[in-house]
């Protein structure tokens, strides 16, 4: 099998100059509004790539949501004006962009986002030092962007889960379940082992709903273990010692797949938490799963970064040049959403199942 990193060499030498993004129109509308925009249209490459495209663009839109999440075709971002104001906004399968303003007091510290069918959960990361106020959760109605429950947590959210069955937060020490509507929470799990500043800095990194049960990456830089949580209960059902070590090792997780990654490898975990062979210098900066494959954003130090397409066996099958990407991939079906500067891009997978 060739080298990831082998592959995405040729692509990006294959490339004459970084695709560029189409132009949209500054501003953005009155809070409230809807416009449907025009589809974009990608300029051909002057040179052929080495593999087929993973994704084609569809449009630009000329915000830079903060956060972002997606869920049964709606794309939903926050849009942080300032500490205490941001917009929350909505993009539909057609196209159409829905705002809301949301005045709050912890809108400077939103950290994560996750999004069901009928709504977005935005998770608070406070600063003690700046504010006194506990952490929270808040659930926005998918359909009029309202603020309709929100619930106090006992530290910050460094991890959000959402699917149709349930919704789960991690902290940096256990995880809830919460009820979906009233964030309720049904069940807690502290995560033994855990030693948090200022005696140690392991901590949960990341939570992800796939086969097998819920899944979470916890550690530290020297030592990570991939644990799988009954999601009802919270139990743990299983822990694996990652043979890597290094910042970042996460877990991506989707109905037909579970991963993990970190700075310089990827690996594929069956539904029982075993550990597949390495995919070797594959180097994502953020990646997910997608079908029974994997979708990473990888970069090679240009301005341009590269969304590879990784098959079940490790094989990189497409690559497509997205420009900036940023830190944050979202997929929810062929739709695939990215950062591109100060603008949010929306592609779309040219072949979905990989």
């Amino acid at each position: 099998m060739r080298k990831l990193a082998w592959l995405i060499a040729i692509v990006v030498a294959a490339c004459a100059a970084p695709v560029p993004v189409p132009s949209s129109s500054p501003g953005m509308p009155t809070a409230g509004s809807t416009n449907t925009p025009s589809p974009a249209v990608r300029p051909t490459p002057l040179v052929p790539t080495a593999l087929p495209e993973s994704v084609r663009l569809v449009h630009a839109y000329p915000f830079e949501p903060g956060i972002m999440s997606a869920a049964a075709g709606w794309f939903f971002g926050v849009v942080t004006e300032s500490d205490s104001a941001a917009t929350i906004v909505r993009i539909d399968p057609e196209g159409t962009v829905t705002r809301r303003r949301l005045t709050d007091p912890l809108v400077g510290y939103f950290s994560h986002a996750a999004a069901q069918g009928q709504a977005l959960f935005i998770g608070t990361s406070v600063v003690a030092r700046f504010t006194s106020a506990s952490d929270e959760l808040l659930r926005v109605d998918a359909s009029t962007l309202a603020v309709t429950a929100r619930v106090a947590l006992p530290g910050a959210v460094v991890a959000l889960a959402a699917d149709s069955e349930g919704l789960w937060v991690g902290l940096a020490d256990r995880i809830l379940r919460l009820d979906p509507v009233s964030l309720v929470v049904p069940a807690s799990s502290a995560i033994r082992g855990i030693t948090l500043p200022p005696l140690g800095l392991a901590s949960l990194n990341v939570l992800a709903r796939g086969p097998g049960g819920l899944w979470a990456t916890v550690g530290d830089a020297l030592h990570t273990a991939l644990y799988r949580f009954d999601p009802l209960s919270l139990a743990v059902l299983s822990r694996t010692d990652v043979p890597e070590s290094g910042q970042g090792i996460q877990a991506v997780a989707g109905p037909e797949s579970v991963w993990i990654t970190g700075e310089d490898f990827a690996r594929r975990v069956d539904a029982s938490g075993r550990l597949s062979e390495a995919v070797p210098e594959a180097g994502p900066q953020v990646a997910t799963a997608q079908g029974r494959g994997l979708l990473a954003l990888v970069t090679s130090g240009a301005v341009s970064e590269t969304l590879v397409q990784i098959s079940e066996g490790g094989a990189v099958v497409a690559s497509s040049e997205v420009g900036d990407g940023g830190a944050h991939l979202v997929v929810d079906g062929p739709d695939v959403w990215l950062l591109d500067g100060l603008s949010l891009a929306h592609w779309v997978l040219v072949s979905p199942a990989s």
